[in-house]
């Protein structure tokens, strides 16, 4: 039996799971991918401690005044390497000072797991953008014993995910825990990222090595995969994902509903792309185009390590009128063409809802025909500035001679 009917009033973050004192919950994907708890009628006590701690129930998240700025790293090394303005290394590097442990969104393959570092050079898989939701399975638990042991903690995941941790962790010492959250889209589904892997190396009659949500290699404020191929180890880039995700075709049915759209935040510190910089922040700041944090500080915890950190960083103080951006105003909007793309995508496979639904969008062959058409005006502009510099150049030496 599923714990919830209603599947918009559950974020799959398994804390119900933990609590139960005679493990009668387990979590099991549907059909679409994402996990839920079903709880086993047999060993149900009807306690109700899964519906008491289940954390998108609770409307605990207070309004807050935060401290907002615009951030880059100082080394562009750093920045290159994060996928916006390298904001979420310092913290790393602050909590490995103090001997801490990082948890964080990782790789299991092409699986998306949340896992434990405790050095520096690990942590660089943490720094990719990561579109799906990940996999905490015995997370919480090692987080929990390692702020037993006394351990600094830093913990980076979606506001959901934040929530949670802090609402299981309710009655440990916490003193030690550093939580981040992230402006979040929506979490997609593994599934379909997983097809999406065989989609290309179908295609390409190749096995894909490596793949990247979000290749900074072709702009900060761009977005396309990219994955690199066995043979030759050649990259290709697509933007098909991309468009499911953004188009809200395959986002957890929660996300539709989610109550972390707002500056109300339950971390320590929220980081995210900030949008919008221009508003804010001088061209110098971001004239590379290789991108800017968007940093909340939302708690005294949060002032005293941004305190810390400052040597580390270049900072503007922003505020909420100059960084909005929709993730920040409201949860996505559930696309009505939803339920039908995922009955076509069960019955027909991803190769054919990609076509149906991306290839054959009117507003996506609009956008791209535009986008076309920008390149090669921009490319004649360059071209003829070029032509006339080289007859103005020629004319010079002429009336030289």
């Amino acid at each position: 039996m599923r714990l919830l009917k209603n599947k918009e009033l559950c974020c799959g973050c398994s804390i119900c799971s933990l609590i139960c004192p005679v493990n009668a919950i387990s979590m099991e994907k549907d059909i679409e991918g994402f996990i839920y708890p079903f709880v086993k009628k047999n060993l149900c006590i009807n306690c109700n401690k899964c519906l008491d701690i289940c954390s998108f129930k609770k409307n605990d998240i207070i309004p807050i005044n935060q401290d907002i700025y615009g951030v880059r790293h100082k080394k562009i090394q750093e920045v290159t390497s994060s996928r916006s303005g390298g904001m979420f290394t310092t913290l790393v590097d602050y909590t490995l000072s103090k001997q801490g442990i990082i948890y964080g969104a990782g790789y299991a393959g092409f699986k998306v797991a949340h896992k434990r570092f405790d050095n520096k050079s690990d942590c660089q898989e943490l720094k990719d953008s990561k579109y799906v939701q990940s996999d905490t399975k015995g997370i919480y638990d090692l987080i929990k014993k390692d702020l037993k042991n006394n351990k600094w903690v830093l913990f980076s995941g979606t506001p959901c995910q934040v929530h949670s941790l802090s609402v299981y962790l309710q009655k440990e010492n916490t003193k030690k825990l550093i939580l981040c959250d992230l402006v979040c889209h929506g979490v997609p589904s593994q599934k379909i990222w997983e097809d999406y892997i065989k989609y290309i190396e179908k295609k390409h009659n190749d096995t894909v090595i490596k793949a990247n949500f979000r290749d900074k290699e072709y702009g900060w404020n761009t977005h396309y995969e990219s994955f690199v191929l066995s043979k030759k180890k050649r990259k290709v880039k697509t933007e098909y994902f991309r468009e499911l995700f953004l188009r809200n075709f395959i986002l957890r049915p929660s996300c539709y509903n989610c109550k972390y759209c707002n500056f109300d935040r339950c971390s320590d510190i929220t980081l995210g792309d900030f949008w919008g910089w221009e508003k804010s922040l001088p061209h110098n700041f971001n004239s590379d185009n290789k991108g800017v944090s968007l940093v909340f500080v939302n708690t005294e915890k949060g002032k005293q390590i941004f305190e810390s950190i400052k040597k580390d960083i270049q900072y503007i103080k922003s505020n909420k009128k100059n960084c909005i951006q929709k993730q920040l105003k409201s949860p996505p909007e559930h696309n009505h063409k939803r339920e039908q793309f995922w009955k076509d995508y069960l019955k027909h496979g991803l190769k054919f809802v990609v076509f149906k639904y991306i290839v054959l969008n009117k507003e996506y062959f609009t956008c791209k025909i535009k986008k076309e058409l920008k390149f090669f005006y921009s490319l004649a502009v360059v071209n003829t500035t070029n032509v006339i510099y080289k007859k103005l150049n020629k004319s010079k030496v002429k009336n030289e001679k």
